[in-house]
């Protein structure tokens, strides 16, 4: 009889990790369906803003895309850890900014992303997603992140003024991955 950490002679020999899952691919994937549920939504509402959306138009259309994106998330089971919404909405944010030809500075990044963190955090707030004390941690990093440098650094420039992105809009790939 075989020790249960002993093979058969010649088979080869249970991984570890069946899957093959690194560590961070869980937060990748909630990542990369986050962005892609909010671009593919953004799309959809990005014409109403052609080229004249103001600093207010566009935090409450991104708060909008985040929701939604959440909203379908947990029907399906899924609950986005904080840290995917803040890098991923940073990402959705870019691309509204593009398709939307709306031209903006840093300045009005920041006013749009403050908008649109506010109404996330009273609505986190009054559908008690999150309690005071995790949004007063989520509301630490996301100064660090931003004090960091760190949306600069992972996503280059915003948009460059006055001008679309290199390579133009960038189209969602494939539809939903739940």
């Amino acid at each position: 009889m075989l020790n249960p950490k002993e093979t058969t002679p010649g088979a080869t020999p249970p991984a570890e990790n069946p899957t093959g899952a690194k560590p961070g691919d869980e937060q990748r994937d909630y990542y990369d369906i986050f962005v892609a549920q909010g671009i593919k939504i953004a799309s959809t509402m990005a014409p109403k803003l052609k080229g004249k959306a103001s600093v207010d138009a566009l935090g409450n259309t991104l708060f909008q895309i985040i929701n939604k994106v959440e909203m379908s998330a947990e029907q399906q089971g899924i609950k986005f850890p904080p840290e995917v919404i803040l890098h991923g909405a940073k990402e959705i944010l870019e691309y509204l900014i593009i398709v939307s030809e709306t031209q903006v500075t840093e300045q009005d990044v920041k006013g749009i992303a403050g908008v649109a963190a506010g109404k996330w955090v009273e609505n986190a707030k009054q559908t008690g997603k999150m309690t005071d004390e995790e949004l007063k941690a989520l509301a630490m990093k996301a100064q660090q992140y931003s004090q960091s440098g760190g949306a600069q650094d992972e996503m280059g420039p915003v948009t460059p003024q006055g001008g679309e992105a290199p390579g133009g809009p960038v189209a969602p790939q494939g539809g939903p991955k739940w």
